[in-house]
Order: C-alpha cells, then sequence, then structure tokens
C-alpha cells in the first residue's frame, strides 16, 4: 500500500470516528454540562432507587474498576 492511500484511510478512519463521537455524544442522556467522556458512557438516567446517589459516582463504582458486587450489598 502506498503511503498516499494509508495516509486517505488514515484520515477516513478518523473522520468516521469523529462523526461516531459526536452521534453518541448528541444521543446521551447525560446532562450537557458533564465532560465528553462521561456524556459518552453514560447509561441513561438513573432508576429511582438509585435517585440519592445522583453525581456521586465513586459512592459505587470505582475508577478502571467499575462496580463492585460487595458496594451493592451495604
Amino acid at each position: 500500500m502506498s503511503w498516499q492511500r494509508l495516509s486517505y484511510a488514515v484520515f477516513i478512519a478518523a473522520l468516521l470516528v469523529m462523526v461516531a463521537a459526536v452521534a453518541i455524544r448528541m444521543r446521551s442522556d447525560a446532562p450537557r454540562d458533564a465532560g465528553l467522556v462521561a456524556q459518552l458512557v453514560s447509561p441513561g438516567p438513573l432508576s429511582s432507587a438509585h435517585q440519592s446517589f445522583a453525581g456521586q459516582c465513586t459512592a459505587c463504582h470505582t475508577p478502571g474498576k467499575g462496580v463492585e458486587t460487595r458496594t451493592c450489598l451495604t
């Protein structure tokens, strides 16, 4: 593959990633003042049982590890 074709392929791939990120961000249920990452990974509104934890993600989630079962059971 020539360098020119490789450059075009990288450009098209980057463009597709950006378009996908914008589309996901626009469909996110996360608050608009949330950061980009929060908007991309937000699963949607909290259930009524978890409303008291709104904005306190670290009450259940450990960065890089997710939710541990023991956190939910205590």
